[in-house]
């Protein structure tokens, strides 16, 4: 059994690593910009959401 609880941290430890980003102060400043001012969404973006929305529809009809 603490060998079980034992490998259950190790593995929720390694995930939490994995998880984490460590960015510098100037590229953190980047992303909350970026956050507060996204960009427009180019071409690709656009075309990306009206590729979701038909598969939105298609799906949703055919679980009805």
């Amino acid at each position: 059994m603490k060998i079980r609880q034992a490998a259950l941290e190790a593995a929720k430890q390694m995930l939490e690593t994995e998880r984490t980003i460590v960015l510098s102060k100037r590229d953190a400043l980047k992303v909350f910009d970026l956050l507060k001012n996204p960009p427009a969404p180019n071409q690709q973006i656009l075309a990306a959401i009206e590729k979701h929305r038909v598969f939105i529809r298609e799906n949703h009809r055919a679980a009805e």
